[in-house]
């Protein structure tokens, strides 16, 4: 697929925001009219992110690991229900987007509730076979022969709509943070949207599940 067309009065984080804007996100039923039976990819790192970010597990001024661990199961869980086919995919590349808050001092907390719960979930399987992997990116052979092999439907990853000013002294500062860290999450949907054949992108942050149904934005 072509690259961001770039402008020569543009940087590089400004044309990717642009590209980004031309999308034209849908709303799906993933299980009835879309996916079915087919295998996907989850971003480990999106849907700690999207865990992470649930405004009952305090990381602030608790440090709630165990809740963290429970909520990721439950997600998963709620797919499985379903009959979703999934694989669940950490990229080293992209570990920093499971930390919504990297830039203030609880950040550390995230970074090790992602260590344990990575650990923890690479032990689990499904019917006896493994379905969370490892890979140092995208464009790791190991994982590109996976892709090949596996061959996902598409990939369900976090969009940043959480991205917020997280509390940084000095309003430039706080900005200066969340450009940074929207280029980082909007970088890694371009990567996903252009590795192989190119992908659809799922929104793990737009997920509803009502009954048998899983609703998201594609």
């Amino acid at each position: 697929m072509a690259a961001v067309e770039a402008t020569a009065a543009s940087t590089p984080q400004e044309q990717l925001l642009d590209w980004y804007s031309t999308r034209h996100p849908f709303q799906v039923n993933l299980v009835g009219e879309y996916a079915g039976s087919s295998p996907f990819l989850i971003d480990g790192d999106s849907l700690l992110r999207h865990i992470f970010s649930d405004s009952r597990i305090d990381f602030s001024s608790g440090f709630q690991l165990l809740h963290a661990v429970y909520a990721v199961e439950q997600f998963l869980d709620n797919l499985a229900r379903r009959n979703c086919v999934f694989d669940v995919v950490f990229f080293e590349h992209h570990r920093r987007v499971a930390v919504p808050a990297w830039n203030n001092a609880a950040a550390w907390k995230y970074a090790f509730a992602r260590a344990v719960v990575v650990r923890h979930l690479a032990a689990l399987k499904r019917e006896g076979v493994r379905f969370v992997y490892r890979f140092k990116s995208v464009r790791d052979d190991a994982f590109l022969a996976w892709l090949q092999a596996r061959r996902p439907l598409f990939v369900m990853a976090h969009d940043g709509a959480d991205i917020l000013e997280k509390g940084v002294e000095g309003q430039a500062v706080a900005k200066d943070y969340e450009a940074a860290e929207e280029w980082e999450v909007k970088a890694m949907i371009y990567r996903f949207m252009h590795m192989g054949r190119g992908y659809n992108v799922a929104q793990i942050n737009s997920v509803i599940f009502a009954d048998s149904k899983v609703h998201m934005t594609l």
